[in-house]
Protein backbone atom coordinates (compact mmCIF):
# COMPACT_ATOMS: atom_id res chain seq x y z
CA UNK A 1 0.00 0.00 0.00
CA UNK A 2 1.30 3.41 -0.77
CA UNK A 3 1.09 6.21 1.83
CA UNK A 4 1.99 10.07 0.93
CA UNK A 5 4.35 12.37 3.12
CA UNK A 6 3.38 16.37 2.22
CA UNK A 7 6.46 18.31 1.65
CA UNK A 8 6.29 22.13 2.88
CA UNK A 9 8.48 24.87 2.38
CA UNK A 10 8.71 25.76 6.21
CA UNK A 11 5.15 26.31 8.16
CA UNK A 12 4.35 29.69 6.71
CA UNK A 13 3.20 30.33 3.37
CA UNK A 14 5.50 30.05 0.66
CA UNK A 15 6.02 33.59 -0.35
CA UNK A 16 6.91 34.34 3.26
CA UNK A 17 9.18 30.98 3.35
CA UNK A 18 11.11 32.04 0.46
CA UNK A 19 11.80 35.84 1.53
CA UNK A 20 12.68 34.36 4.76
CA UNK A 21 15.34 31.90 2.87
CA UNK A 22 16.53 34.80 0.53
CA UNK A 23 17.25 36.80 3.11
CA UNK A 24 19.90 34.15 4.63
CA UNK A 25 20.93 33.16 1.42
CA UNK A 26 19.92 29.99 1.73
CA UNK A 27 16.69 28.18 0.46
CA UNK A 28 15.40 24.80 2.10
CA UNK A 29 12.89 22.65 2.23
CA UNK A 30 10.79 20.92 4.88
CA UNK A 31 8.66 17.55 5.02
CA UNK A 32 5.51 16.85 6.63
CA UNK A 33 2.75 14.20 6.53
CA UNK A 34 -0.50 16.20 5.22
CA UNK A 35 -0.89 15.14 1.50
CA UNK A 36 -1.37 17.30 -0.99
CA UNK A 37 -2.31 17.04 -4.88
CA UNK A 38 0.08 16.91 -7.33
CA UNK A 39 0.26 18.52 -10.81
CA UNK A 40 2.97 18.81 -13.20
CA UNK A 41 6.78 17.63 -13.66
CA UNK A 42 10.15 18.24 -11.68
CA UNK A 43 11.49 21.66 -11.11
CA UNK A 44 15.14 22.89 -10.10
CA UNK A 45 16.34 25.44 -7.50
CA UNK A 46 19.03 27.14 -9.75
CA UNK A 47 21.77 25.70 -7.66
CA UNK A 48 24.12 23.16 -8.18
CA UNK A 49 27.45 22.15 -6.20
CA UNK A 50 30.43 22.59 -8.16
CA UNK A 51 31.19 20.72 -11.66
CA UNK A 52 34.05 22.29 -13.83
CA UNK A 53 34.09 20.22 -16.56
CA UNK A 54 30.54 20.59 -17.56
CA UNK A 55 27.72 18.46 -17.66
CA UNK A 56 28.25 14.62 -17.80
CA UNK A 57 31.62 14.88 -15.84
CA UNK A 58 32.40 13.81 -12.65
CA UNK A 59 31.38 15.76 -9.37
CA UNK A 60 32.95 15.13 -5.81
CA UNK A 61 30.20 15.58 -3.36
CA UNK A 62 31.30 14.97 0.47
CA UNK A 63 28.85 13.84 3.02
CA UNK A 64 29.36 13.62 7.01
CA UNK A 65 27.08 12.21 9.88
CA UNK A 66 26.89 15.02 12.69
CA UNK A 67 25.15 13.52 15.50
CA UNK A 68 22.75 11.53 12.72
CA UNK A 69 23.85 8.36 14.42
CA UNK A 70 24.28 8.92 18.14
CA UNK A 71 20.92 7.24 19.10
CA UNK A 72 18.62 10.11 18.98
CA UNK A 73 16.15 9.01 16.19
CA UNK A 74 13.76 6.70 18.20
CA UNK A 75 11.16 3.92 16.63
CA UNK A 76 7.72 4.41 17.47
CA UNK A 77 8.12 2.44 20.61
CA UNK A 78 10.76 4.50 21.65
CA UNK A 79 13.72 2.78 20.88
CA UNK A 80 17.06 3.89 19.32
CA UNK A 81 16.97 3.41 15.38
CA UNK A 82 20.11 1.65 15.14
CA UNK A 83 23.13 3.51 13.59
CA UNK A 84 23.93 0.56 11.39
CA UNK A 85 20.48 0.91 9.83
CA UNK A 86 20.63 4.22 9.41
CA UNK A 87 24.36 3.52 7.57
CA UNK A 88 22.92 1.49 5.29
CA UNK A 89 19.76 3.43 4.03
CA UNK A 90 22.22 6.68 3.70
CA UNK A 91 24.35 4.75 1.40
CA UNK A 92 21.46 2.66 -0.16
CA UNK A 93 19.73 6.95 -0.77
CA UNK A 94 22.85 8.16 -2.05
CA UNK A 95 23.51 5.57 -4.28
CA UNK A 96 20.16 6.20 -6.03
CA UNK A 97 21.19 9.26 -6.96
CA UNK A 98 24.75 8.31 -7.94
CA UNK A 99 23.35 5.25 -10.22
CA UNK A 100 22.49 7.65 -12.99
CA UNK A 101 24.16 11.31 -12.27
CA UNK A 102 27.90 11.10 -12.57
CA UNK A 103 27.96 11.78 -8.48
CA UNK A 104 30.43 10.59 -6.42
CA UNK A 105 29.41 10.76 -2.50
CA UNK A 106 32.69 10.65 -0.13
CA UNK A 107 31.91 9.80 3.66
CA UNK A 108 34.43 12.19 5.56
CA UNK A 109 34.03 12.53 9.15
CA UNK A 110 32.54 15.46 11.28
CA UNK A 111 33.87 17.36 13.99
CA UNK A 112 34.23 20.34 15.63
CA UNK A 113 30.88 21.71 16.17
CA UNK A 114 27.09 21.00 17.21
CA UNK A 115 24.57 21.32 14.71
CA UNK A 116 22.87 24.23 12.83
CA UNK A 117 20.49 25.36 15.06
CA UNK A 118 19.72 29.33 14.76
CA UNK A 119 23.10 31.08 14.47
CA UNK A 120 24.05 30.92 11.24
CA UNK A 121 27.55 33.39 11.66
CA UNK A 122 28.37 31.49 14.49
CA UNK A 123 27.97 28.02 12.21
CA UNK A 124 29.98 29.92 9.65
CA UNK A 125 33.00 30.36 11.73
CA UNK A 126 33.87 26.61 11.52
CA UNK A 127 36.41 25.72 8.70
CA UNK A 128 34.16 24.02 6.19
CA UNK A 129 36.76 21.07 6.42
CA UNK A 130 35.63 20.18 9.48
CA UNK A 131 32.94 18.39 8.31
CA UNK A 132 30.64 17.11 4.92
CA UNK A 133 29.36 19.58 2.33
CA UNK A 134 25.90 17.31 3.03
CA UNK A 135 25.53 17.33 6.55
CA UNK A 136 23.16 14.77 8.00
CA UNK A 137 21.79 15.85 11.57
CA UNK A 138 18.96 15.36 13.65
CA UNK A 139 17.06 17.59 15.84
CA UNK A 140 13.77 18.74 17.50
CA UNK A 141 12.36 20.91 14.90
CA UNK A 142 8.19 20.58 15.96
CA UNK A 143 7.59 17.48 17.67
CA UNK A 144 4.97 14.81 16.13
CA UNK A 145 1.38 15.98 14.42
CA UNK A 146 -0.65 15.02 17.89
CA UNK A 147 1.66 17.72 19.92
CA UNK A 148 -0.05 20.44 17.82
CA UNK A 149 -3.04 19.07 15.92
CA UNK A 150 -1.37 20.13 12.71
CA UNK A 151 0.77 18.32 9.91
CA UNK A 152 4.34 18.87 11.06
CA UNK A 153 7.55 19.21 9.89
CA UNK A 154 9.45 15.53 9.32
CA UNK A 155 13.21 16.63 7.88
CA UNK A 156 14.32 19.65 6.03
CA UNK A 157 17.05 20.24 3.38
CA UNK A 158 19.21 23.37 2.29
CA UNK A 159 19.95 23.58 -1.54
CA UNK A 160 23.89 23.83 -2.84
CA UNK A 161 23.65 27.79 -2.67
CA UNK A 162 25.04 30.51 -1.35
CA UNK A 163 28.37 31.24 1.42
CA UNK A 164 29.19 29.56 4.54
CA UNK A 165 28.22 25.92 5.86
CA UNK A 166 24.68 26.26 5.80
CA UNK A 167 23.74 24.98 2.22
CA UNK A 168 23.41 20.83 1.75
CA UNK A 169 22.63 20.17 5.26
CA UNK A 170 20.02 17.40 6.33
CA UNK A 171 17.94 17.83 9.48
CA UNK A 172 15.81 14.89 10.92
CA UNK A 173 13.02 15.83 13.21
CA UNK A 174 14.14 14.08 16.28
CA UNK A 175 10.72 14.77 17.79
CA UNK A 176 8.86 12.71 15.63
CA UNK A 177 8.85 8.77 15.48
CA UNK A 178 11.16 7.05 12.72
CA UNK A 179 9.87 3.67 11.57
CA UNK A 180 11.64 1.20 9.14
CA UNK A 181 8.80 0.39 7.02
CA UNK A 182 6.76 3.37 6.40
CA UNK A 183 3.16 3.80 7.79
CA UNK A 184 0.57 6.63 7.62
CA UNK A 185 1.52 8.31 10.82
CA UNK A 186 5.17 7.33 10.72
CA UNK A 187 7.61 8.75 8.45
CA UNK A 188 10.52 6.06 7.08
CA UNK A 189 14.03 7.47 6.96
CA UNK A 190 14.92 5.87 3.40
CA UNK A 191 12.06 7.67 1.53
CA UNK A 192 12.58 10.72 3.63
CA UNK A 193 16.64 10.86 2.57
CA UNK A 194 16.03 10.17 -0.68
CA UNK A 195 13.42 13.32 -1.15
CA UNK A 196 15.93 15.49 1.30
CA UNK A 197 18.90 14.47 -0.93
CA UNK A 198 17.65 15.35 -3.91
CA UNK A 199 17.20 18.90 -2.29
CA UNK A 200 20.46 18.76 -1.02
CA UNK A 201 22.09 18.43 -4.53
CA UNK A 202 20.06 21.28 -6.35
CA UNK A 203 16.34 19.45 -7.21
CA UNK A 204 13.19 20.91 -6.15
CA UNK A 205 9.79 19.85 -6.32
CA UNK A 206 8.21 18.13 -8.77
CA UNK A 207 3.97 17.78 -9.29
CA UNK A 208 4.20 14.08 -11.24
CA UNK A 209 2.82 11.51 -9.11
CA UNK A 210 4.50 8.68 -7.04
CA UNK A 211 8.06 10.38 -7.59
CA UNK A 212 10.36 10.90 -5.35
CA UNK A 213 10.50 14.50 -5.43
CA UNK A 214 6.98 14.90 -5.65
CA UNK A 215 5.47 16.98 -2.68
CA UNK A 216 3.58 13.86 -1.54
CA UNK A 217 6.50 11.50 -1.47
CA UNK A 218 5.64 7.86 -1.08
CA UNK A 219 6.57 5.62 2.21
CA UNK A 220 9.15 2.86 1.65
CA UNK A 221 9.24 -0.44 2.88
CA UNK A 222 12.76 -0.38 4.54
CA UNK A 223 16.48 -1.71 3.10
CA UNK A 224 16.47 -2.21 -0.74
CA UNK A 225 13.45 -0.53 -1.73
CA UNK A 226 14.73 2.82 -2.98
CA UNK A 227 13.68 3.83 -6.10
CA UNK A 228 13.72 6.59 -8.60
CA UNK A 229 11.53 7.38 -11.14
CA UNK A 230 12.08 8.61 -15.04
CA UNK A 231 11.21 12.11 -13.53
CA UNK A 232 13.40 12.53 -10.78
CA UNK A 233 15.90 10.84 -13.04
CA UNK A 234 15.30 13.44 -15.13
CA UNK A 235 15.61 16.25 -12.92
CA UNK A 236 19.07 15.11 -12.11
CA UNK A 237 20.54 14.97 -14.83
CA UNK A 238 19.29 18.38 -16.63
CA UNK A 239 21.44 19.46 -13.83
CA UNK A 240 24.86 17.50 -13.91
CA UNK A 241 23.39 15.33 -17.11
CA UNK A 242 23.65 11.68 -17.54
CA UNK A 243 26.34 9.21 -15.94
CA UNK A 244 27.31 7.30 -12.87
CA UNK A 245 28.74 7.93 -10.08
CA UNK A 246 29.29 6.06 -6.49
CA UNK A 247 29.46 6.17 -2.91
CA UNK A 248 32.25 5.92 -0.79
CA UNK A 249 31.62 5.16 2.97
CA UNK A 250 34.15 5.48 5.98
CA UNK A 251 32.95 2.07 7.92
CA UNK A 252 31.46 -0.87 5.70
CA UNK A 253 27.96 -0.67 5.86
CA UNK A 254 26.16 -3.99 7.42
CA UNK A 255 25.51 -7.19 5.58
CA UNK A 256 21.98 -5.72 3.45
CA UNK A 257 21.07 -9.68 4.27
CA UNK A 258 21.33 -9.11 7.67
CA UNK A 259 20.14 -5.58 7.75
CA UNK A 260 17.02 -6.24 6.18
CA UNK A 261 16.25 -9.06 8.31
CA UNK A 262 16.19 -7.10 11.82
CA UNK A 263 14.31 -4.64 9.89
CA UNK A 264 11.80 -6.80 9.37
CA UNK A 265 12.37 -8.13 12.59
CA UNK A 266 11.83 -4.61 14.12
CA UNK A 267 8.95 -3.55 12.54
CA UNK A 268 6.94 -7.01 13.00
CA UNK A 269 7.77 -6.91 16.80
CA UNK A 270 9.86 -9.87 16.92
CA UNK A 271 12.46 -8.04 18.54
CA UNK A 272 13.25 -9.10 22.15
CA UNK A 273 13.76 -4.90 23.24
CA UNK A 274 10.30 -3.71 21.39
CA UNK A 275 6.95 -4.77 23.14
CA UNK A 276 4.25 -5.64 20.97
CA UNK A 277 1.16 -4.47 21.02
CA UNK A 278 -1.66 -6.34 23.16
Amino acid sequence: MRFCLLVLLLACAPADACVYCEAFGHALCAASDEPREPFARFSLSGSQWSQPGGDGSPVTITYSYNNFLDGGLKDPDGVTVPADYLRLVTKEAFGLWASVAPLHFVEVDDVGTPVFTSNTSAYNSYPADSFGQIRLNHRFINGTDAQNGMPTTKALAYFPRGGGNLPGDIHFDNGDPWAIVGTPSEPDVLGILTHEIGHAIGIGHSTLPGTVMNPAALRRMGPGTGLLLPDDIAAVQAIYGAGVGSVTTLVPEPGALAALGGALLAALGCLPARQQAG
